[in-house]
């Protein structure tokens, strides 16, 4: 069976510097950043339906300056199956809010010619999780979680 779901989650950026700012924000790439090509879908898209997804681009970008560390991450899938509307439906961004901060660009899903932004502050989730506090482990790390809606 053909999916006409298509799951685009497009851009986001890890800044890593201490910084006293919000734990994330949403705006525009940096001008440094270069767009990614997205690759041809194959023939025959259902080999990948095991896993739920097809990822057209993974692109990812590091830019090192004297006093920070700045990571662009851009991914464009095609979720392929019902494993993948179930795997694929929210975003989880971890980071240490002492060290890094998140600006979001664009998380978009395009249903055959309708593009919904799916990118909104009041959607967006920033949770505090100790996944190694039964070793008596805390990290401090928290996540930046979105559900998408409509995938």
């Amino acid at each position: 069976m053909r999916w006409p779901k298509f799951l685009f989650i497009i851009g986001w950026a890890l800044v890593l510097e201490a910084s006293a700012t919000p734990e994330y924000a949403i705006g525009e790439p940096a001008a440094w950043i270069q767009p990614g090509k997205t690759s041809k879908e194959p023939k025959d898209i259902s080999k990948y339906s095991p896993y739920g997804a097809y990822y057209y681009l993974v692109n990812r970008q590091i830019k090192k300056e004297a006093d920070a560390v700045y990571s662009y991450i851009q991914v464009i899938k095609k979720v392929t199956n019902q494993k993948g509307v179930t795997q694929q439906a929210s975003v989880e961004i971890s980071f240490d809010p002492l060290s890094e901060s998140i600006t979001l660009h664009t998380i978009k899903v395009i249903r055959g010619k309708q593009v919904i932004n799916q990118l909104s502050s009041d959607k967006i989730k920033v949770l505090q999780r100790e996944q190694e506090l039964e070793s008596n482990i805390y990290n401090g790390y928290k996540s930046g979680l979105l559900h998408l809606k409509r995938v």
